[in-house]
């Protein structure tokens, strides 16, 4: 019986680190693909002259009204 316990112990403990360690590798591909994503924005963002990279909001203050920028945007990543 004891033995029956140690081994189902044995299993769900197991089971539980795989399943933290899956999720925290799905959060580490999230984040990437954020990363990746906000670099797109500033990429496209810079190929049409518009250095601010992502702006937050339609009412954005780094975009003047050709949607060009006024001033770097300051959340704007480091690349």
């Amino acid at each position: 019986m004891a033995h029956t316990l140690a081994t189902m112990t044995h299993a769900f403990t197991t089971t539980t680190r795989a399943f933290t360690t899956m999720a925290h590798a799905l959060a580490k591909m999230a984040h990437a693909l954020v990363k990746m994503g906000l670099a797109l924005v500033t990429m496209v963002n810079a190929l049409n002259g518009n250095y601010c990279g992502p702006c937050l909001s339609y009412n954005d203050s780094c975009l003047n009204h050709n949607g060009s920028c006024l001033s770097p945007h300051p959340l704007r990543p480091m690349l």
